[in-house]
């Protein structure tokens, strides 16, 4: 009995931290800005076009939204199973109460993480933002291939140019209204 105490309080232990590990992780990750792009020189199409940036964006969005999905899974593993596994009267009769007690206080942290950073929610709009310079990015290849192929004049850069710095700024700007939910959620 003392054995199967130990290793429901380990796996327990460990899952919740865990799971605020990966929400600290995903919450740095996302106030983080990669920009090592370093053109070869001033007639670097990707340069000229801010390409580069939306590449640059792109990874950033897939790593929030893997990171924030795995703080949704640790998060949703702390709070379900453990919390099952709490609500069944065999383990509150085998178990010491002082185990029960660490238990449950980590099912409220896990839930108090779950409802503060809201990886779920983070984690839809970053795949929402994904999609959205996903489609930028081939917009602006297709138009650089019509390009290279005579299709439309070389002029069009600057179009492309202020096409993919539009995206950029909606991304900002959706990343913003985002952030902004989840502050006025957490505060009311």
């Amino acid at each position: 009995m003392f054995d199967g105490q130990i290793v429901a309080a380990l796996i327990a232990t460990l899952g919740s931290v865990i799971a605020a590990i990966v929400s600290a992780l995903a919450q740095r990750s996302q106030s983080k800005r990669e920009n090592a792009y370093e053109p070869g020189d001033s007639q670097d199409i990707e340069y000229q076009t801010r390409l580069w940036q939306a590449r640059s964006e792109l990874n950033r969005q897939e790593g929030i939204a893997t990171w924030q999905g795995r703080s949704a899974t640790a998060l949703t593993f702390s709070q379900y199973i453990i919390g099952g596994v709490l609500a069944t009267s065999f383990i509150q009769e085998t178990m010491s109460s002082g185990v029960v007690g660490f238990l449950g206080l980590l099912v409220l942290i896990s839930s108090l993480l779950h409802q503060h950073f809201r990886p779920d929610l983070q984690r839809r709009s970053a795949r929402e933002r994904v999609i959205s310079l996903r489609h930028l990015i081939r917009s602006a290849e297709d138009d650089l291939f019509a390009i290279s192929n005579g299709k439309l004049e070389p002029d069009s850069i600057h179009g492309i140019r202020a096409n993919i710095t539009h995206g950029l700024s909606e991304i900002e700007k959706a990343e913003l209204q985002d952030l902004d939910r989840t502050s006025e959620a957490n505060i009311s």
